[in-house]
């Protein structure tokens, strides 16, 4: 069945000019695209969602045989014996503390909501395009380099050192105030961790085959002394992990420079926990009160953000998992009085530390891995501290 664009402008929410610049498309399979994934979308919204209840009490009735399938909301439904079926097939949240809840049971609930989009795209007509369809933070951050890779090919060698330089001030000096105001909230000792991620695709990789790896360097620095000496080098690395018995597992079900740059923190957080609990107190005299400061260095504005937002944002829909242990790890050392501040790096920019880590994350990409920690045994204790 076809349409005018003024009809289809009503049912997608798009301009009628935009339409009407289209190809005419399939009505009933334009429908059924937006509804199946307007479905997912309610099942996996807030239990206080109006519609969410509304949908549910829709679909129990179906599933009773009260109602036919052959129309409903439900529709074009995986196959499902139950509503509470239906919620877990389309990766409905579980409820609770990421601990209590279980990194694998969340991240299998998000893999079922990726494969529940995956089936929606099926659906779309060929002729379609979504206004709504959720930008990839690749493509986004592809873009961006880009741009900046063209305003730097116009630049001169001299300009370039220059720029390099004055990033590196810039970052030195944001790193010398979190320091200093560190010392004005009572910390004594700190650790400055660079991290990083790194990702190859199949078709950019040699073997054909995927890669993706973190990396992060710390150094502990003490405050009340000479804040430029450093006390301890630690360095890590390891790759995505996606085998979700593993005991360095943090919820990734994904490759991608995304995951990669996420779980440096987890990693980094456990780390310090541990320093904290064996190291820090038996060699430096850290008393359960006294406060530990952290500087992140991060490149990736997307991990930072993902990190750092505040509880009742909404998790976008991928890496939801790896975001909600970054968030949960980050709280765990807030609760041990662990002070943790960020500092911006430009990437690729001649900063040792960050080249570092950069060099770390390409190492795991190899196969490499070290001091990795067990993030498996950290949210468990976690989740025996809670109870």
């Amino acid at each position: 069945m076809r349409t005018r664009s003024s009809k289809m402008a009503a049912i997608t929410g798009n301009s009628h000019k935009y339409e009407n610049g289209k190809r005419r498309v399939d009505v009933v399979c334009t429908l059924r695209y937006h509804r199946r994934r307007l479905l997912g979308d309610i099942l996996r919204a807030h239990q206080n969602d109006v519609r969410r209840g509304e949908v549910l009490m829709h679909a129990e009735l179906v599933c009773r045989g009260w109602q036919p399938r052959e129309g409903s909301f439900v529709m074009d439904a995986p196959p499902h014996d139950d509503v509470e079926e239906l919620k877990r097939l389309a990766g409905c949240p579980l409820r609770g503390d990421i601990a209590d809840v279980g990194v694998k049971r969340a991240a299998q609930r998000e893999r079922m909501m990726l494969e529940w989009i995956a089936a929606d795209k099926e659906l779309k007509p060929e002729e379609a395009t979504d206004s709504e369809e959720e930008e990839d933070e690749e493509g986004q951050k592809g873009t961006e380099t880009d741009q900046e890779g063209s305003k730097v090919e116009r630049e001169s060698e001299a300009e370039r050192r220059d720029r390099m330089a004055a990033l590196r001030a810039e970052t030195e000096q944001a790193i010398a105030e979190r320091k200093q105001d560190m010392r004005g909230d009572g910390v004594r000792y700190c650790w400055l961790i660079y991290h990083d991620g790194g990702y190859t695709s199949e078709e950019d990789s040699e073997s054909g085959v995927a890669t993706s790896g973190w990396g992060l360097r710390a150094q502990l620095f003490d405050l009340d002394g000479d804040s430029s000496v450093v006390l301890q080098t630690e360095k890590a690395y390891g790759p995505v992990q996606l085998d979700m018995d593993a005991h360095s597992y943090l919820g990734c079900v994904v490759l991608s420079n995304n995951t990669a740059e996420l779980s440096a923190v987890p990693h980094a957080m456990a780390f310090v926990l541990n320093w904290r609990r064996v190291v820090g107190r038996r060699q430096y005299g850290l008393r359960v009160a006294d406060m530990l400061g952290v500087i992140m260095v991060y490149d990736s504005q997307y991990t930072k953000d993902a990190c750092t937002a505040p509880p009742h944002v909404p998790k976008p829909v991928k890496n939801r998992t790896a975001i909600v242990v970054c968030q949960r790890t980050l709280q765990a050392a807030a609760d041990k009085r662990v002070l943790v501040r960020w500092v911006k790096v430009k990437g690729h920019s001649n900063e040792e530390g960050n080249d570092m880590a950069d060099k770390l994350a390409d190492y795991a990409q190899k196969g490499g891995a070290q001091n990795e920690q067990d993030i498996a045994m950290m949210m468990a204790g976690l989740q025996a501290t809670d109870d």
